[in-house]
């Protein structure tokens, strides 16, 4: 069910960045960027599903730095 309150909007747009930072490989910006997503609109089950595949991707990132020392 879309939402379209300011906060769910603003989940949305934090989110959107988020993945932005992600992909530049700023992951600990990506995560406090979702984290605001998350915050702003708790009841959004997407902002929860973003952010669990961000952690996923930083657990996988600091497992390749572990192989490489």
């Amino acid at each position: 069910m879309a939402d379209s309150s300011p906060a769910f909007k603003e989940s949305i747009t934090l989110c959107a960045r988020a993945v932005q930072l992600a992909e530049c490989g700023k992951l600990q910006d990506a995560l406090v960027c979702m984290n605001r997503g998350v915050d702003a609109a708790p009841e959004r089950p997407a902002a929860y599903n973003d952010r669990a595949q961000l952690l996923r991707l930083m657990l996988r990132d600091e497992g390749k730095r572990e192989q490489c020392s």
